[in-house]
Formats: structure tokens, C-alpha cells, sequence
């Protein structure tokens, strides 16, 4: 019985030997297996990362120069009727003067004094009005700048997220 016991002995552990190998070897296969596949996945990742990064930094650039060009014609549209009140207001202001000066050639320095006045308010005026579209040109810029900040927050968002996966 004893040589019995020490060959089944001797071939268990032979067989838990021979076990012990494999199981070895699969599990250094296996990592080397898993190795490689988070190495292609941090490639793929990184190459999407990218690629995502690219795509909406084209976005913004277009988005930007959109604005800018929107906000460029916008100024286009409004800037004649400035320059239009601002030729009438000085041609207005001109004919005025003309015409006191004609009639007020026998009142002398007082009438010329009124007609400087006149000429203040009228260019004052028109300085309001200037103001006044270049405050509504102002406004626009304004309507417009929440836009480009939500959308430079949701990019933001989206790099943070993706940075996220990357190192996850």
C-alpha cells in the first residue's frame, strides 16, 4: 500500500506540477493579451481624443468668424445711417448758420452768438445720436457674446469629459 500511496503521490504532484505550469502560462498569455489590448485602446483613444478636439476646434473657429463677420455686417448696415444723421445734422447745421448769417448782418455779434448755440446743440445732438446706434451696435456685441461663452463652456465640458476617458 505504501508504494501505492507514494505513486499516486509521486503522479499527483507531477499532474499539480504540470497544472501549475499552465495555469503559469496562461496567465502570463493572458496579461501579455490584455497588455496589448489596452495599448491599442489607449491609441484609440488618444487618436479619438483628437480627432474630437480638431473637429470642434474647427467649429469654434468657423463659429467665431461667423460672429465676427454677422457682427461686422450688422455695423455695415448701421454705420450709414450714422454717417447719413451726421451729414444731414451737419448740413442742417450749415444752412442754419447761413441763413442767420444773412439775417443777422444788421444784429451783429448777438444773432452770431445764438447761431453758435444753435450749432452746439445740433452737433450735440448728433453726437447722440451717434452714441445712441453705437450703443445698439454695443448691445448687439452683448447678445451675441452669451452664445460664444455657452459654447466655449459645453467645448470645455466636452474636453473635460473626454481628458476623463482618456485617463480612465
Amino acid at each position: 500500500e505504501f508504494a501505492l500511496d507514494q505513486i499516486i503521490g509521486t503522479a499527483a504532484l507531477q499532474y499539480l506540477g504540470e497544472l501549475k505550469t499552465m495555469l503559469e502560462q496562461n496567465s502570463d498569455d493572458v496579461r501579455a493579451r490584455i497588455n496589448s489590448y489596452t495599448h491599442k485602446l489607449k491609441k484609440r483613444l488618444n487618436k479619438d481624443t483628437q480627432e474630437i478636439h480638431d473637429t470642434v476646434a474647427t467649429y469654434m473657429g468657423e463659429l467665431q468668424s461667423r460672429t465676427s463677420q454677422n457682427l461686422e455686417a450688422a455695423r455695415e448696415q448701421v454705420e450709414p445711417y450714422v454717417q447719413q444723421a451726421s451729414d444731414s445734422a451737419t448740413k442742417k447745421i450749415s444752412d442754419i448758420s447761413t441763413i442767420l448769417k444773412t439775417q443777422a448782418e444788421g444784429l451783429g455779434q448777438q444773432l452770431e452768438t445764438q447761431a453758435e448755440g444753435i450749432r452746439s446743440q445740433l452737433e450735440a445732438t448728433a453726437q447722440d445720436l451717434r452714441t445712441s446706434l453705437e450703443g445698439r451696435i454695443d448691445e448687439l456685441t452683448e447678445m451675441f457674446s452669451p452664445y460664444a461663452t455657452k459654447i466655449r463652456e459645453q467645448f470645455e465640458g466636452i474636453v473635460d469629459k473626454v481628458k476623463e476617458t482618456a485617463t480612465a
